[in-house]
């Protein structure tokens, strides 16, 4: 009996140990913000992306015999809503096929980790006494949270490069707001870290880690100048101290209040503020409030005035975003469509008289909405936006089970704060456009799915949980096949570039036909590729191209190399078109009036082009440069009729 004893024990630390190594492994994942590959095209995005599929395509087979295992566990809420709105992703698609468009990829990546976290952290009967596992995740997160954020603090003392020549900091991302966006994202789990119960010198040291990496990120953030994460910031530590004082949070504000009722000597001053119990007299209380909420006003209007030409910039896009929803309500215009819906949307705005004299400076191209529900709108129809909001909803105020640990109700509330500072974040940014968020936002889901309520049918739980096994299967084996071309043509693109930069238009049109099998859906490379094919005198072709990656792209320079295309292959009037779409679009922006002007006075229609050259002279110019000043000179040589 002692030996089978012996045996039970054995057997139960060998499978506490599989445990752990394999909530190491799967966390290792989130390494993958560290990721830069100069190599590849757009490196900072690219190289993080790549690293996401070559690891979930090692870690995701591993979890298959644990997801087996659990074939029978019940649905809950965040799951539902969750697979409802990949579901209806899957649907409404986007133009050409959705399967090779790289941030479908990712979250698809993401869903995948959603639902392997999901599953492992609820075998808690596996974890060791002396340690909870999802402490792993969380500590991986807070330690590159905080390693970013030193990054950050090396790059303002030029210490670090720098992947933005437009910024003093942007950690390991394109630009400041999605590095802004990752820390908030992770500093919900740093204070979980920094509050943990010192029963030890261990203890108190894993405590300090989180308490400093807290400090660095609360340094950093002001530096980003990212309006969106610090509302994030704000929204998500509010939650998580809710979660942490739950009810003794008001408990502790009367203890307070009491004991400065209690601090005040004039009996007169005491009885015109506080009541008996120590509270404070209602119409203090009012005023207090009235106070706190003037504050709010004020310092949004601070923080609007802080970079009003951006806020007002946001308000166009949002303006504008609103009217294409009317256009396809239902089923949205394509996953991953905005920018190429928006460009038209754009002009149509301001060729109906409807944008004012500030628009029209403020204008600009945008690849996102700015704001991620309205995106989903356009993109997902109504529907999919109300699905995205209602996942959020649910996620944040779903009951909790009366009996939950204290423990467990903090992991539960940190989870739910990074998902409402994304949110909150995404309000006003593009949180999902960057891999590293979108995989800390499903993470945070995976965590409260464990959580939710659970749906009782044990039949359809099974058959959908075999079809998540079945997807994830089909996941593995398509990125391992595609992998190696999808990399090979972000290295070709990369080539591409460079080619073409040093005017070898020929060699870069080889690189670029190269990797266009993997790469036509992505309108970006296809504009490119267009241009190229321009540059080097092959029109036709040209604007072949610039049309299939229209559907996916658009922008006023899409436009222009267009219009210059139609304009070599003698069609003057298509070159027309296009070139007053690109003026309409950015009116502040004097290239394409200039081009069209040219295009008038070569083609001897010498009044229009007079027209057009009378109103580049007669604008402000936003930025001044040695390009505006010779469109000028040359504006000017046509009125003077030479």
């Amino acid at each position: 009996m002692f030996v089978r004893s012996r045996a039970l024990i054995s057997s139960e630390k060998v499978y506490s140990i599989i445990y752990l190594a394999y909530i190491i492994a799967l966390s290792g994942v989130f390494f993958n913000v560290l990721i830069v590959d100069d190599n590849l095209y757009d490196s900072t995005r690219t190289g993080k992306m790549i690293f996401i599929f070559r690891y979930l395509i090692m870690v995701i087979p591993l979890s298959m015999p644990l997801l087996i295992f659990q074939i029978r566990k019940a649905l809950d809420g965040v799951t539902i809503f969750t697979v409802i709105f990949f579901l209806w992703i899957c649907l409404v698609g986007k133009p050409g096929g959705i399967w090779l468009d790289v941030k479908f990829l990712y979250m698809l990546a993401a869903f995948c980790l959603f639902f392997a976290y999901k599953h492992v952290l609820s075998l808690e009967r596996l974890e060791p006494s002396w340690f909870k596992g999802y402490w792993i995740p969380v500590t991986v997160i807070s330690l590159i949270g905080g390693l970013e954020a030193t990054i950050g603090q090396l790059q303002v003392i030029n210490e670090y490069h720098i992947y933005h020549s437009s910024f003093r900091i942007s950690g390991t991302f394109f630009n400041p707001a999605p590095y802004a966006g990752f820390l908030v994202a992770c500093f919900p789990y740093m204070l979980l870290i920094a509050t943990t119960n010192t029963k030890n010198i261990w203890y108190k040291l894993f405590s300090l880690m989180g308490l400093l990496c807290c400090m660095a990120v609360v340094a950093i953030l002001p530096s980003t100048q990212s309006r969106a994460a610090w509302f994030g910031f704000l929204f998500a530590g509010l939650i998580w101290l809710r979660g942490y004082y739950g009810n003794q949070l008001a408990q502790r504000v009367r203890e307070i209040l009491k004991r400065v009722a209690d601090g005040v000597k004039s009996q007169k001053i005491k009885q015109s503020l506080f009541e008996e119990d120590g509270g404070i007299r209602k119409k203090w209380l009012t005023i207090a409030l009235g106070v706190m909420f003037s504050s709010v006003i004020l310092l949004g209007y601070v923080i609007y005035e802080f970079k009003k030409d951006s806020a007002d910039g946001r308000l166009l896009i949002w303006k504008v975003s609103s009217s294409m929803i009317g256009d396809a309500p239902l089923l949205g215009h394509g996953f991953n469509t905005f920018q190429a819906n928006y460009a038209p949307a754009l002009a149509e705005y301001f060729e109906s008289g409807k944008g004012s004299d500030n628009e029209r400076v403020l204008a600009g191209n945008v690849q996102w909405a700015f704001d991620e529900p309205l995106q989903w709108t356009v993109e997902l129809g109504i529907p999919g936006g109300l699905i995205f909001v209602g996942l959020v909803l649910y996620a944040l105020l779903f009951r909790l089970p009366k009996e939950i640990e204290t423990e467990k109700k903090v992991l539960v509330y940190s989870a739910r704060a990074s998902v409402l500072g994304i949110f909150i974040f995404g309000l006003f940014s593009y949180p999902f456009y960057s891999a590293s968020t979108t995989l800390l936002f499903f993470f945070a889901l995976s965590i409260l799915a464990n959580y939710s309520p659970r749906v009782k049918l044990k039949a359809f739980s099974v058959l959908l949980n075999a079809a998540f096994i079945i997807a994830m299967i089909s996941f593995v084996v398509f990125v391992f096949i595609k992998i190696p071309h999808i990399k090979n043509a972000y290295w070709l693109w990369d080539e591409a570039e460079s080619l073409y930069n040093i005017t070898q238009y020929e060699l870069a049109n080889q690189s670029f036909e190269e990797a266009l099998p993997v790469l036509e859906r992505n309108g970006a490379f296809m504009q490119h590729y267009g241009k190229s094919l321009q540059m080097s005198g092959k029109n036709e072709k040209a604007v072949q191209v610039l049309n299939q990656g229209g559907r996916f792209y658009k922008d006023d320079f899409w436009y222009i190399i267009l219009a210059d295309a139609h304009r070599a292959l003698d069609q003057p009037k298509k070159a027309e078109q296009y070139y007053e779409t690109a003026s309409k679009m950015v009116p502040h922006k004097l290239f394409a009036k200039y081009l069209l002007a040219k295009l008038y006075n070569d083609t001897g229609q010498k009044s229009k082009a007079k027209s057009i050259a009378q109103a580049v002279l007669d604008s402000e110019t936003k930025v001044m440069s040695t390009a505006v000043d010779e469109i000028r000179r040359e504006m000017e040589k046509i009125l003077e009729g030479n």
